[in-house]
């Protein structure tokens, strides 16, 4: 049925569909800055399962007109992209990993620093970056702005911390005397005193007036990773490697107390806003509430899955936001007690904001606490909406608590499954992308390596001991046939149709039957198993080595078949297409640059090579008419991105879909190497799969999202 707009805004306030738009936009624009091209894929994708039925209208009736007309090809999601309602907005553009993120008092603007040495200010409102700092030699570790909002300080690697005019951008002084990386840098209430926390295992505060060195904080036996000033107080908190965190007295320069409990380096720390409690998080896992005024530990928290490594107060609610290296961000409520007991005080979950796509260096509240910036090595901050919103912050029970490191789509195209770093399984209609919670188990005993689902819903997975589970499709209750050993293996496949799994081990692969968790055969290489990955249709088993040799082995007999070179040093992966004449290998060397390279099963010389390896642009290298492989296409793949982490074929092997650290989903002409679409993500892409019959891929990310798309328009390759 012709689902026709109705008359502009006929049915609905124009306000509404204008804010959907601009919602859209918003969230959007960190990916189309420099890529204008993806302007309506992007706006497609959120305008369709927006609140606007106008905007929903309007989207289906171009996406018609656009297939009718013959435009370029588009990425289609199946569901409604999965972040909260509570993100505002992403900034990007840093040049590296953003270490820390601080609000100005007015909380227009927002102060960021990054591991390119350089300090950012941005509008809050509109996410425009308004002047860039430099001056520093090396990373900037820390970044911090004074209560009055006159000064910025930075903290960096080059053993110095800077004061900048806030207003002018203008370096006001340097302060210099620290014997090591600058790790963090603090003002007090009034702004007079600025902290800072140094690899040399001192603390140092300094007037900010004439920069003169008022104290030296000596007690700490490791690098002093945070500081904080306790409001309307003379004490200064910093927490250490030494695994404590010391209270000092500004009014004596001494030790006041020193606050024991962690088992591992203390990362963060923050004061609430009336100085009565304190909070630390620590590689210990444990995030732990003290009463200042005591020093005397209150409780200790965990979260399942969440390693913290920053934290911060909100100034005006009792919230508690923490960063991870898991990439996600917790949101706790501090319940004071009854009365003035500290000892009464604890701490409570109350919700989860996923979508950074690396580890989150930094938390930071508005002065207003209405908003929550978080800084994180995937180069982006993000601002989220807390002030009404905490209590509904709530991680999709659909989603993975964890990066998703494997996927898969049935032959059919009709399921998915995903494994994830959280240990689970999840089983997924691959045409709508909906979750269909099959009780495959609630945690597996390691990581997910490898995951295959049948055309029944029926499926299998390897852990990353070499444990081998199946689950059927009436119950979905996973067996483990077989167990895992004490070691890592080094390579895994699976193939449900099948019944057949792969784990490798040194130059050994054990072919296993998975419903008896019998060995069929054992493969044995000369040299060590890098990767190894079924065919499509289950009959060949293609295993590389750490030399980039492929070997094609026969798996009803175990028999080797041929055995060809991928020109790849230490290939990550490997995808291969239905019938076994189609090979993706790639690797990605942080020393030199990374390769994508497909291969016809029968040729030594590839088809087609992709390369990256820094800033610039990715480079197609395709055969000529004398078979001398000559650039190409330049075309963005991997941006500043050398990793590679995820590739798999669709559409009957005609294309390629790879993914990588930057969040970007290329698919590729599979024979000529083309490109034919980009879909940008949320967060560093982990796991793909491919359907055979169709052009719908399964995309799974760092932060434990699992996304369905369809590529659609244009041409797909033939």
């Amino acid at each position: 049925m012709d689902v026709r707009a109705p008359e502009p805004f006929a049915c609905e306030d124009a306000r509404t569909t204008l804010a959907a738009f601009e919602q859209a936009l918003r969230r959007e624009v960190h990916h189309l800055g420099n890529r204008p091209a993806l302007v309506w894929q992007q706006l497609s994708n959120r305008l369709r399962f927006c609140s606007s039925p106008v905007a929903v209208a309007l989207a289906a009736r171009e996406s018609r007109r656009r297939v009718r007309g013959g435009y370029p090809a588009w990425v289609e999601l199946r569901a409604r992209p999965p972040e909260p309602e509570a993100l505002i907005r992403v900034l990007a553009g840093h040049g590296g990993g953003a270490t820390a993120c601080a609000f100005s008092p007015d909380g227009a603007a927002l102060v960021t620093s990054c591991e390119d040495g350089l300090v950012r200010l941005w509008d809050t409102e509109s996410g425009r970056p308004l002047r860039t700092l430099s001056g520093h030699r090396g990373r900037v570790h820390w970044c911090a702005w004074s209560p009055l909002g006159t000064v910025i300080a930075s903290a960096s690697a080059d053993q110095t911390v800077r004061l900048w005019d806030a207003e002018s951008g203008v370096e006001l002084d340097v302060l210099e005397g620290s014997h090591g990386r600058v790790l963090c840098c603090a003002f007090s209430g009034d702004g007079a005193l600025l902290a800072s926390g140094c690899y040399d295992v001192y603390g140092r505060v300094w007037t900010t007036r004439r920069g003169r060195l008022l104290a030296t904080l000596d007690g700490h036996d490791g690098m002093v990773n945070c500081c904080a000033f306790v409001p309307a107080t003379s004490l200064l908190l910093t927490g250490s490697d030494d695994r404590t965190l010391r209270l000092w007295d500004m009014s004596t320069g001494k030790e006041s107390a020193v606050l024991r409990g962690h088992g591992n380096f203390v990362d963060g720390c923050a004061v609430t806003s009336d100085g009565r409690f304190a909070a630390s998080v620590s590689r210990d896992g444990r995030l732990r509430l003290w009463d200042v005024a005591s020093a005397a530990e209150i409780g200790v928290f965990a979260a399942p899955g969440h390693l913290s490594r920053s934290c911060a107060f909100s100034p005006v609610q009792d919230l508690l936001a923490t960063g991870g290296y898991e990439a996600g961000i917790r949101i706790w409520r501090l319940a004071r007690g009854a009365g003035d007991a500290p000892a009464g005080a604890s701490l409570y979950e109350v919700g989860t904001l996923p979508g950074h796509g690396g580890r989150v260096n930094c938390c930071a509240f508005s002065k207003d606490g209405r908003i929550l910036a978080t800084a994180s090595d995937d180069g982006s901050v993000r601002l989220w909406d807390v002030g009404a919103a905490a209590p509904e912050i709530v991680l999709p029970d659909a989603a993975h608590v964890r990066r998703v490191s494997a996927s898969g789509i049935s032959p059919n195209g009709g399921f998915a499954v995903t494994g994830g770093w959280d240990r689970t399984i999840k089983v997924w209609d691959a045409v709508s992308g909906r979750n269909l919670r099959v009780p495959v188990r609630d945690s597996f005993e390691s990581v997910i390596v490898v995951c295959s689902v049948s055309d029944m819903g029926a499926g299998l997975a390897v852990d990353q001991n070499g444990g081998v589970h199946v689950w059927d499709s009436v119950n979905g209750t996973a067996v483990c046939t077989r167990k895992g050993g004490a070691e890592f293996v080094d390579a895994a496949a699976a193939h449900a149709p099948t019944h057949l799994c792969a784990v490798a081990r040194g130059c050994e692969v054990e072919l296993i039957d998975a419903s008896q968790g019998e060995t069929v055969a054992t493969l044995r290489q000369r040299c060590q198993v890098a990767c190894c990955a079924f065919s499509g249709d289950g009959l060949a088993l293609v295993v590389a080595d750490k030399e980039g040799s492929l070997r094609f082995w026969r798996c009803a007999d175990g028999v080797l078949v041929r055995k060809i070179g991928c020109g790849l040093d230490y290939p990550r992966g490997l995808a291969v297409s239905l019938d076994g004449s189609l090979v993706a290998a790639w690797s990605s060397d942080f020393d030199g640059p990374g390769r994508l390279a497909v291969l016809a099963g029968d040729q030594q010389a590839p088809l087609w090579v992709a390369e990256w390896g820094g800033p610039k642009d990715a480079r197609i290298w395709r055969p000529d008419d004398q078979g001398h492989h000559t650039a190409g296409d330049d075309f963005r793949i991997l941006g500043t991105a050398r990793s590679l982490e995820a590739v798999c074929f669709a559409a009957a092997d005609r294309l390629l879909a790879a993914g990588g650290a930057d969040g970007d989903v290329v698919l590729f002409d599979a024979r000529t190497g083309i490109r034919v679409a980009t879909l940008p993500i949320l967060a560093a892409v982990t796991a793909l799969g491919g359907s055979r019959v169709d052009t719908s891929i399964c995309v799974g990310d760092l932060a434990g999202h699992v996304l369905f798309g369809r590529l659609v328009g244009g041409s797909t390759p033939q």
